[in-house]
């Protein structure tokens, strides 16, 4: 399984959930990509473009859509993948120029290794914010830590598996307790 976000193929209950989390009542719906478009005449929309991470996690990411005069929501940002649509959710409770907001994440399967990529995630983000510089240390862990939750996750490996960084450790008592540790 490849280990990627994507545009989701449906819109699902739990993408329903997860945009009624991030931006309310607002109907998530999709809207076309068109990359190199000026922005002249059209106005910015706050929301969230939901990403679905094959049948592990989706996610919510601030996002920045614009409307045309004739109505039309488009995204003009290129997309890794080539995706020509992608699925986005209003969000009028917040302004264009919002200042940066963590992804709302949710796993779409009970699995620790999921939960293990959220949470470095968010503590990804918070070290980022920290007013103090980011120790460089810290943040090379937290790499390298998602790199190897990322790869298990990618060959259907779980917590009793051997980890992935050659310690012998299985990775529950290795990254996995590393992942719990980890403060920010």
């Amino acid at each position: 399984m490849r280990f990627e976000n994507t545009t989701p193929a449906e819109i699902s209950p739990p993408i329903r959930k997860l945009c009624r989390d991030a931006a309310g009542n607002a109907e998530p719906g999709y809207i076309p990509v068109r990359t190199g478009t000026e922005t002249t005449g059209l106005t910015a929309v706050p929301g969230w473009a939901i990403w679905q991470c094959a049948d592990a996690l989706i996610e919510a990411e601030f996002h920045v859509a614009w409307r045309t005069s004739a109505g039309e929501l488009v995204d003009i940002a290129a997309r890794p993948g080539g995706e020509e649509t992608i699925l986005f959710v209003e969000d009028l409770r917040r302004g264009a120029a919002t200042p940066d907001v963590d992804r709302e994440r949710r796993a779409l399967r009970r699995d620790p290794l999921i939960e293990d990529f959220i949470t470095l995630g968010r503590k990804q983000f918070l070290l980022m914010q920290a007013d103090q510089a980011a120790d460089p240390a810290l943040l090379r862990r937290l790499a390298v830590s998602q790199l190897i939750v990322k790869n298990m996750l990618e060959r259907g490996l779980g917590g009793e598996d051997p980890c992935l960084c050659n310690s012998g450790k299985r990775y529950k008592n290795c990254h996995g307790k590393a992942v719990r540790s980890l403060r920010v």
